[in-house]
């Protein structure tokens, strides 16, 4: 619908509102960015959506089956942010972006959209202004207006702040003072204003305050839809305050309850979660049949327990490209891909150090300063790459600043002045340039998994924290950047052992079947608890 339509459009019904079911009472919004699992995920193409008067067949879903797991999806992901940090950011997470980062899409439409809201108001300027003035326009205005203030009221009551409404904006009585030119446009905005001056919260007094001082009457409408938006939001916000404490403790429960009416209506079920696991198990396996010495990873030992956690540890490393993210992982898949490339970036930093004290001098492993400087440089440098599996590009800018940092270090303590001796500059660079396919790097691949195992022992010790808990050190090799780890590693943690609780159900089911365990008559609770 174009934004010329939707002008006509009663207030509550604006692509910017947010609303509640009375039938489910849980959020939804009509034109909130759809989490990243309505987005083709869940199986659920766009194109495969059909009418929902024609028989959908098995790879298909009617339009009315697309919108009810849609709407559960989104109720699930709001659980899930709730009870995962509480309700002060979960709004700020579902806008939509604005920032370098839109597509040419976004970007055309969010131009389209001001300029349209640029012309809505314009045409009131100039109604306004014409001779004789016409309010056709500016009746529009305030029919939404009135809705608006209605829309933030208590709708189980009429109060006298309704009541008030109504004679303010008594339409038909304005428009007989319209055409007999005795409109005050002034006086009603001025009753506008104490309207909502009475209905704001202490917070926004200030911003209604400025109201007043307002002159020109389209920059004042203009104005007071702002500080609505504002209150419609504090609203929000105080609704989801009131609730976050009862969602935070039945949260699992609703999230497993939406999560199987999402698995209910789709055509192949969740592929990519299975496809996760069975690839998971075919590596264990292979790992096992590679060193049949090794009983820990014989073919007869690999638990369902055992595979769910090195399963989560594989999306450390996950080819976004051409694999599908699981299903079940879908409503944390951007924190993961954030894990991800801060984890590949601390180990790679991790290796660009040691590589370059084996070239340059092991001596400088004990000069914490030093130490510290060359890894807050090194972390900055590459925390522009997306794709660190190839550095071609930045290998001469690694080799500078390593050689700057070393070298005026070396110009303080004489003690490590064999470190810069001119040669090792070129040595430097040959042994950097063999990290370009860092994946394939005997030190990279070293750290990378004394890293996933220290990980695990993070997300054990978290999983059910004693009293008085303590993480351990990092292992000494990647001692340097032993606290990025540990904030990555309690991170991790919680993301991991959030997910097992909810979705341990679907998980033991799925991963006894792959494993091919006998599936014994055993209650959800105590199946959450064993995964």
């Amino acid at each position: 619908m174009s934004d010329k339509n939707k002008k006509h459009l009663p207030a509550k019904k604006r692509d910017h509102d947010f609303k509640m079911s009375k039938e489910s009472k849980s959020f939804q919004s009509e034109n909130n960015p759809i989490p990243y699992l309505l987005k083709g995920h869940f199986g659920i193409p766009p194109i495969k959506v059909s009418p929902s008067s024609s028989p959908p067949n098995k790879k298909s879903l009617s339009i009315d089956e697309f919108s009810k797991i849609k709407a559960s999806a989104w109720n699930m992901t709001m659980a899930h942010e709730i009870a995962l940090q509480g309700n002060s950011k979960v709004f700020d997470q579902i806008k939509p972006k604005q920032d370098q980062d839109e597509s040419n899409k976004e970007k055309l439409h969010r131009v389209v959209k001001e300029e349209m809201h640029k012309a809505y108001w314009q045409l009131l300027r100039d109604e306004l202004h014409s001779s004789p003035p016409v309010f056709d326009h500016a009746f529009v205005i305030i029919k939404d207006v009135k809705e608006m203030m209605v829309s933030l009221l208590a709708d189980n009551r009429v109060t006298s702040l309704h009541k008030k409404i109504d004679e303010i904006f008594d339409i038909e009585l304005l428009k007989q003072q319209a055409k007999h030119s005795a409109l005050d446009v002034r006086k009603l905005s001025v009753n506008i204003i104490d309207t909502i001056a009475a209905m704001c919260a202490p917070i926004r007094d200030k911003d209604v305050a400025e109201l007043y001082s307002i002159d020109d009457t389209v920059d004042l409408f203009r104005k007071i839809f702002d500080v609505m938006e504002i209150m419609k939001q504090d609203k929000i916000n105080a609704l989801v305050s009131a609730i976050t404490p009862h969602i935070q403790k039945h949260h699992i429960q609703y999230e497993r309850e939406k999560f199987n009416d999402i698995l209910s209506k789709l055509p192949e079920g969740p592929i990519a979660t299975e496809r996760w696991l069975q690839n998971t198990h075919r590596q264990l396996l292979l790992t096992a049949e590679m060193d049949v010495t090794n009983k820990e990873t014989n073919k007869t030992t690999i638990s369902p327990l055992t595979l769910l956690k090195v399963a989560f540890t594989k999306l450390l490393d996950w080819n976004h490209s051409t694999n599908s993210f699981p299903e079940t992982i879908a409503v944390d898949q951007e924190r993961f891909i954030n894990l991800q490339k801060e984890f590949q970036r601390v180990i790679l930093t991790a290796t660009l150090i040691l590589t370059s004290l084996t070239t340059l001098s092991s001596d400088l492993s004990s000069h914490q300063h030093y130490m510290q400087t060359l890894k807050k440089n090194l972390l900055i440098l590459l925390s522009d790459i997306d794709d660190f599996r190839k550095l071609d590009a930045i290998v001469d800018n690694l080799v500078e600043q390593i050689w700057k940092d070393t070298n005026e270090y070396a110009q303080t303590y004489n003690s490590v002045s064999h470190a810069v001796e001119p040669h090792k500059k070129k040595l430097l660079q040959e042994q950097l340039i063999s990290l370009t396919d860092i994946k394939q790097n005997h030190v990279f691949k070293l750290l990378e998994k004394r890293a996933i195992t220290y990980l695990l022992t993070i997300t054990d010790i978290l999983e059910i924290p004693a009293s008085g808990y303590q993480i351990p050190p990092a292992p000494s090799a990647l001692k340097v950047i032993g606290n990025e780890l540990q904030n990555l590693g309690v991170a991790y943690a919680k993301l991991v052992n959030l997910n097992r609780l909810v979705y341990g159900p679907f998980y033991s089911t799925l991963l006894k079947k792959i494993i091919g365990l006998p599936q014994p008559n055993i209650s959800s609770s105590e199946t959450s608890k064993s995964l």
